[in-house]
C-alpha cells in the first residue's frame, strides 16, 4: 500500500533571478519548511507563517487554554451555587420543611463579598479573552490573502 504523497512523479524547474532567489532562500529560513514543503503549502493556500508567528500564536494557544481553564472552575463554582439556591427553594416550599437543611444550605453559600470576588475574576477573564482575541484580529491583519491564479 503506497503512502500518501510518495507516489509523486513530476518535478518542475522555477528560474529566477538573484534577487527573487534571495528572497525565497530567505522564507524558506524562516519558515523552518524544506523547498517541497513549502511550495506545497503556498499551492494548496496554506499560511507560511515565520518561527516568530508560530511562536506568537503558540503563546495566545497557551494564554487563551489558561483564561479558558480559570473560567471553567469559576462557572462550575456559579453552577454549584446556583444548584445549592434551587436545593434551598424546594425545601423552602415544603409544607414541614427540614430547618437543619435549609441552615446547612444557607451557611455553605458564599457571603457578599465572596460573590464580589467570583464578579471580578469573571471581569479580569473577560478582559484577558478580549486582549487574546485582539491580538488574534492583529496577527490576522498582517496577513496577505494567497493570489488565486488565473488558470483556475
Amino acid at each position: 500500500m503506497s503512502k500518501p504523497n510518495r507516489n509523486r512523479k513530476h518535478s518542475i524547474c522555477v528560474r529566477m533571478n538573484d534577487e527573487e532567489y534571495n528572497e525565497l532562500r530567505m522564507k524558506l529560513q524562516e519558515s523552518g519548511q524544506t523547498m517541497q514543503s513549502y511550495v506545497n503549502n503556498a499551492i494548496h493556500g496554506g499560511v507560511i507563517a515565520t518561527p516568530e508567528e508560530v511562536q506568537a500564536l503558540r503563546e495566545l494557544n497557551r494564554e487563551l487554554d489558561e483564561a479558558s481553564r480559570l473560567f471553567r472552575g469559576t462557572a462550575n463554582n456559579v453552577n454549584q451555587m446556583a444548584r445549592s439556591i434551587n436545593l434551598l427553594i424546594m425545601l423552602l416550599q415544603d409544607e414541614h420543611p427540614d430547618w437543619s437543611k435549609a441552615d446547612a444550605i444557607v451557611s455553605s453559600l458564599p457571603r457578599q463579598g465572596d460573590l464580589k470576588i467570583i464578579a471580578q475574576h469573571v471581569v479580569q477573564y473577560r478582559k484577558d479573552i478580549d486582549q487574546i482575541w485582539q491580538s488574534l484580529r492583529q496577527y490576522m491583519a498582517q496577513q496577505k490573502p494567497t493570489p488565486v491564479s488565473a488558470t483556475q
